[in-house]
């Protein structure tokens, strides 16, 4: 109850008349209350106590007013992870104006192509730090299934991506990533890229890690066991009959 008196402005301007001060600040989760972007909560209550998770919750909600708010009346309690988060869930309007206010995060383009958001990758590459992104961003726009965003970063960025790429979206299923990234980089794949799609279950990239050269007939056979102990049979049938092919 005292959860929603206190995350909803007209309650808490109603039970406020009938609380002294402190006593109010004492119950008040400030963190939850910035999360949720209820700025006058964090207005009317001055000894409300904040951590750094409630400019990153702000940020990461798309809560301009509570990050501003708590940029300039709780310096204490400012965090250069705000831009990562807002990048993260693609808060444009508040990715502008941190950076407009000095605050940089190595990964910020990295959280961005996680998450798919390829206009918030363009836009940091343009306006934020150079070393804004690593080897991470490519590997986990692949691993998340963002092709656009996995094209963007071939082109436009020099960080290039690890044998991750190839191997966890073989994991996720994410054909057509694989065969991009067999056409288009050069990192290739470990042989966890096979055990992973077998054991998920994901047989048209079975198919087409087993075409690769580098496969051997000792990763066939792990390969088969993993799926097998995962109950995926028709990655298994489909294993037996390429072992029984090659022998003939």
């Amino acid at each position: 109850m005292a959860r929603a008196v206190l995350t909803n402005d007209d309650l808490f301007r109603v039970t406020s008349v009938f609380s002294r001060g402190k006593a109010a600040a004492q119950w008040c989760d400030g963190d939850l209350a910035a999360a949720l972007g209820h700025v006058y909560l964090l207005e009317h209550l001055p000894a409300l106590l904040l951590t750094p998770v409630a400019m990153e919750a702000a940020a990461a909600n798309g809560h301009l007013a509570v990050v501003q708010w708590v940029h300039w009346n709780r310096p204490e309690t400012r965090s250069s992870c705000a831009i990562l988060y807002a990048a993260e869930n693609n808060h444009l309007h508040v990715v502008s104006w941190l950076h407009a206010h000095a605050y940089t995060d190595a990964l910020a383009i990295d959280a961005a192509a996680a998450a798919g958001h390829l206009d918030m990758v363009q836009w940091l590459h343009v306006h934020g730090s150079p070393r804004g992104c690593s080897v991470r961003a490519m590997d986990q726009a692949a691993e998340k299934g963002h092709l656009e965003v996995l094209q963007w970063l071939h082109v436009h960025r020099r960080e290039g991506c690890t044998t991750d790429a190839f191997d966890y979206a073989a994991c996720a299923g994410h054909l057509t990533i694989v065969q991009w990234l067999a056409t288009h980089r050069h990192e290739g794949c470990t042989k966890k890229a096979l055990l992973y799609a077998a054991f998920n279950g994901h047989l048209d990239v079975v198919e087409f890690v087993c075409a690769l050269p580098q496969t051997t007939d000792d990763d066939l056979q792990r390969a088969l066991h993993l799926c097998g102990k995962n109950g995926q049979r028709h990655v298994a049938d489909y294993l037996r009959s390429l072992a029984i092919t090659k022998v003939t």
